[in-house]
């Protein structure tokens, strides 16, 4: 394992190559590169790296009631953005630039 300096340095170069992209506070995504928008995109949608990546820290949440009550067949309106709510604590935002995990109710911790 490096310094944090060396990594840091790593984790740099990755973005300036358009391999990886930031989306909180250490929290990088996979990306791909795309020619139309002449930038680096996160590899899948967004809402899956999201989530992905509180699972992976040890985050509890469940999908927000506009995604539960889609998939329960109570609504046909298809939910636009990625709406979550938290079991447990989080404090960090996570966003690629455009767009912006949302938390219902703005409530960080259950």
């Amino acid at each position: 394992m490096g310094s944090y300096r060396q990594v840091s340095r790593v984790f740099k170069k990755l973005i300036d190559t358009n391999q990886v992209v930031k989306i909180g506070a250490g929290i990088y995504a996979k990306a791909n590169f795309s020619e139309t928008l002449n930038k680096a995109l996160v590899q899948g949608t967004f809402g899956q790296v999201c989530k992905e990546a509180l699972t992976r820290k040890g985050i509890q949440w469940e999908p927000g009631t506009a995604e539960r009550e889609y998939n329960a067949g109570l609504s046909t309106q298809v939910p636009a953005r990625t709406v979550i709510r938290l079991k447990s604590r989080f404090r960090g935002t996570l966003s690629d630039g455009r767009r912006k995990l949302i938390i219902e109710k703005q409530i960080n911790a259950r």
